[in-house]
């Protein structure tokens, strides 16, 4: 049996700026890595899965039956395009066919419909705009934690204003507009945040789940919905467990956006804590879910098997569904990032402003001092 191979988008410091989830796109291809686990970074085009069937249901808006779009001739991975930066568009001579064993799944955080009820935003670039223009030296203040002009109080920190403004991930028209731009660059699944605590972010998945339902109805190819719980086992992955297997699986509820593989839910958790238990539910979840032990790193010289990662610096880890494919060089997942919050000389995690971090203008030789080199980073 073929085994598929798994691309997991991941960039933290857009991750935090509210989900800009186009922005991480450029660096992946629908062939990816081949299997010797180099990054074949140049590849952008994506091809879509055949919609056709699929886009009978927009019969109801009066389309004709010999329409194009039925057929596929002006989906999104027919469009050719050169960017800003002079970059064009790969093709379908350039990449090929689609390919039945390749998808990509994006990290995706779903937890700014709480923060957005409880706290303010604050613009950091624009705090240090202002501060410069009243004189300010910046360098002065950085890293002064009890400078007087920085914010106290609950405030949720973005580096730049997001594209849809400080939304919440509970807004039906963003969430929306997310499920068609995601399906045009043909990304498969989301995988969304819920690595802190026991949070769930229920009134997110919730109109995720309801939101991208109604998409579907409409034909768009909307993702499909899994979730990273915390990176280890113990009470609040068994919680996390506990409360998404009654609220969503058991009941089969929104059953069409399960991320499914090899026949079950596909889920990123660390559910040991319920495997020494005799309880019988715990044992249901134990057999239902179809698990990944998430890897919390950005170093991994020696994935487990069984294990996938949510980022990683170049080069990157490659995981494996088993030690035979790992003899045999059968990839299943390997991750792709525009950035990392990692320190390259100390390995460890610094601030988003610190120094040796692996960001934008990061590259195997180190950085590259161009002052245009951020854009194509």
């Amino acid at each position: 049996m073929k085994s598929k191979k798994y691309f997991y988008l991941s960039a933290l410091s857009l991750a935090l700026s509210a989900l800009l989830c186009g922005l991480p796109l450029t660096a992946l291809g629908a062939n990816g890595s081949e299997t010797d686990g180099k990054d074949k970074s140049g590849t952008t085009a994506v091809a879509l899965e055949d919609n056709s069937g699929k886009m009978k249901k927009l019969g109801k808006y009066g389309l004709p039956e010999d329409s194009l779009y039925f057929k596929n001739e002006v989906m999104p991975d027919t469009w050719v395009f050169t960017d800003g930066l002079g970059r064009k568009a790969l093709t379908n001579a350039d990449v090929g066919a689609p390919r039945s064993d390749r998808e990509v799944v994006i990290f995706y955080s779903d937890w700014h419909d709480n923060f957005s009820k409880n706290c303010r935003p604050f613009n950091v670039q624009q705090f240090l705009d202002n501060e410069a223009k009243r004189g300010v030296n910046l360098p002065d203040i950085i890293n002064d934690y009890r400078y007087s002009g920085w914010p106290t109080g609950s405030v949720q920190h973005f580096w730049s204003t997001p594209v849809y403004g400080y939304y919440s991930t509970a807004d039906e028209w963003v969430l929306r507009r997310q499920a068609e731009l995601l399906a045009n660059a043909g990304i498969d699944a989301i995988s969304t945040d819920n690595t802190n605590g026991t949070y769930t972010w229920k009134s997110s998945y919730d109109a995720i789940f309801e939101t991208w339902s109604k998409a579907m109805d409409d034909g768009v190819a909307a993702p499909k919905v899994s979730f990273m719980l915390p990176f280890a086992s113990g009470h609040d992955t068994n919680e996390q467990l506990k409360s998404l297997y009654f609220d969503i699986y058991s009941t089969g509820k929104y059953r069409d956006l399960w991320y499914m593989r090899d026949g079950q839910p596909l889920i990123m958790a660390h559910p040991e804590g319920l495997a020494v238990s005799s309880d019988y539910l715990q044992s249901q979840i134990m057999s239902f879910f179809n698990f990944r032990y998430n890897y919390p790193g950005y170093i991994n010289s020696n994935p487990a098997v069984k294990n996938w990662g949510w980022l990683s610096v170049y080069p990157q880890a490659v995981y494996y569904a088993s030690n035979e494919d790992r003899q045999n060089g059968i990839i299943e997942q390997i991750t792709v990032g525009a950035a990392e919050n990692h320190d390259y000389v100390r390995h460890e995690l610094p601030a988003m402003n610190g120094k040796n971090v692996t960001a934008r203008t990061w590259t195997s030789l180190g950085y590259d001092p161009r002052p245009d080199a951020q854009p194509p980073g």
